[in-house]
């Protein structure tokens, strides 16, 4: 139910709900149909020529060390950072894998707003530190990464804080 009011009276309607298909259909749209069927695909494998393949939006942080150790013999790794990620902390805990001493990626200021007079902004910054991981399995490669331009938000932090 929700109440409206039009020209001061106001009254309840009850709103009736369709399917998703139906409102596409409505607008001359293709109803979405599922990207795909494929329920465990392989999100980490060692391709032909000792080639490692990671996903990076279908991975978890807790993954870390065995992917190090089935990637460990590669030389070169693909990292697919295609799409969103499930994990918002997997391009940072990736990079700490890769990374060699510490580095700061990236620094970011934010405005504090303390008074209406512009002479008095402030800025608060914030900066992002990659700390290395003692793990050695994937450092010393030859890393390429595969991003386009669906890459938003935190999609768009992984590759940033891998290429740190």
């Amino acid at each position: 139910m929700v109440r409206v009011r039009r020209n001061n009276k106001q009254r309840q309607i009850t709103l009736k709900r369709i399917d998703r298909n139906t409102y596409y259909n409505l607008w001359g749209q293709i109803p979405r149909q599922a990207a795909s069927t494929i329920t465990n695909p392989p999100y980490c494998k060692v391709l032909t020529g000792n080639i490692g393949y990671l996903r990076l939006n279908r991975l978890y942080s807790k993954d870390l060390d065995s992917i190090s150790k089935l990637l460990k013999n590669c030389e070169k790794i693909i990292i697919d950072a295609h799409g969103y990620p499930k994990d918002a902390r997997i391009g940072t805990n990736f990079a700490a894998y890769i990374a060699k001493k510490t580095d700061t990626v990236a620094y970011d200021l934010f405005p504090y707003v303390t008074s209406p007079d512009l002479l008095k902004m402030q800025t608060l910054t914030d900066y992002a530190v990659i700390e290395p991981n003692a793990n050695p399995y994937l450092k010393n490669k030859k890393y390429y990464l595969l991003v386009d331009e669906g890459n938003q938000s935190q999609g768009e932090w992984n590759p940033i804080a891998i290429q740190g």
